[in-house]
């Protein structure tokens, strides 16, 4: 579809709705659609697969789109993204990219329903300085408000590393169940909610608790700082410490498991070599900790084994969705 079918089809829509009077209307108004094109069909083969994407799952793959889009999309947030344009030549290539580390996890039923109108594909996402000094953030996904954003769209993705694809298989997997947390687009079982005690640590306020004491009460770490970049943090971070009022927010413990959940596999490393308490840092955030079992065979932390029994189930039976293979796929 061409731009100048969309903007046929937006005045037919007009047309139509004109003759309803306003007794008529039900709902909110829909707004106007952006003035997005898809390319011509036949022109490249890439071409052809965003213009299928966008018939089959009403969502546009963007890579020619305008920076005043974009940063309207990133301005809520109150910090400044830039989009670096990917060169379209390298379409094709994202697009397989896409296929191996996100796409192929999620069914097409999944993908119907829960995809964003909006798919930004780009070589670079930059979070530029508040202040002087400062270096630029580079970020390899990003999740706006009805939109996806996904960085790597050049010529590194024909010799990207097997690390570098896995880290961006987390972040793109992360960005995008963000986005779905962000717009309420997933059911959570309120079973998931009814484990954890939410109002334990609630005289804690802002004091931080003990991480093994979290993990009692089936508690996770929040492991966004894993996936910052910087030329201050190469390798990002991760804080095993939280406040009883953040961990006890039930949207802040549905998120932490989630997003451990398509990170994380059973063993794989998240940092070498660097030492807490004697236990190697990188093994503190794998399943193979947080599912560790006593002497006697039972599980250390068992609420968190619970609630990761419920919602594996769940997405399994509900969505057609395995987030244990998305978070143990590695390349």
């Amino acid at each position: 579809m061409k731009q100048s079918e969309l903007i046929v089809a937006t005045l037919i829509a007009l047309s139509l709705g004109s003759a309803c009077s306003d007794d008529d209307k039900l709902g909110t108004d829909i707004p106007l659609a952006p003035p997005y094109t898809l390319p011509e069909r036949g022109e490249s083969e890439a071409g052809d697969r965003v213009i299928d994407f966008f018939e089959k799952y009403s969502s546009f793959l963007l890579y020619n789109f305008t920076q005043e889009d974009f940063q309207w999309e990133t301005v809520s947030s109150g910090l400044k993204y830039e989009a670096v344009y990917g060169d379209s030549q390298y379409l094709g290539d994202m697009l397989e990219f896409l296929d191996e580390i996100w796409l192929d996890f999620y069914s097409d039923k999944f993908k119907q329903e829960k995809f964003p109108f909006k798919i930004f594909l780009m070589d670079s996402i930059a979070q530029r300085p508040k202040w002087e000094g400062q270096p630029t953030t580079y970020h390899r996904a990003l999740a706006r408000e009805t939109a996806v954003a996904i960085a790597g769209m050049n010529g590194d993705l024909k010799q990207m590393t097997a690390k570098n694809k896995k880290l961006c298989k987390d972040a793109v997997n992360v960005a995008f169940v963000t986005f779905l947390l962000n717009q309420n687009k997933l059911d959570i079982p309120a079973e998931f909610y009814a484990v954890s005690d939410y109002t334990k640590f609630a005289s804690y306020s802002q004091l931080q608790i003990e991480p093994d004491i979290l993990r009692s009460y089936g508690y996770l770490p929040n492991v966004e700082g894993e996936l910052s970049i910087s030329e201050w943090s190469p390798y990002g971070t991760i804080s095993e410490w939280a406040t009883g009022t953040w961990s006890m927010d039930p949207k802040n413990d549905i998120k932490s498991f989630l997003l451990n959940m398509v990170m994380h596999g059973n063993d794989f490393p998240v940092f070498e070599n660097y030492p807490s308490n004697g236990v190697k840092y990188a093994d503190r955030f794998t399943w193979n900790y947080y599912l560790q079992k006593n002497a006697d065979g039972s599980y250390k932390w068992p609420l968190i084994k619970k609630k990761l029994d419920i919602l594996e189930n769940y997405f399994k039976d509900k969505y057609q969705v395995d987030l244990a293979v998305i978070g143990n796929k590695t390349y």
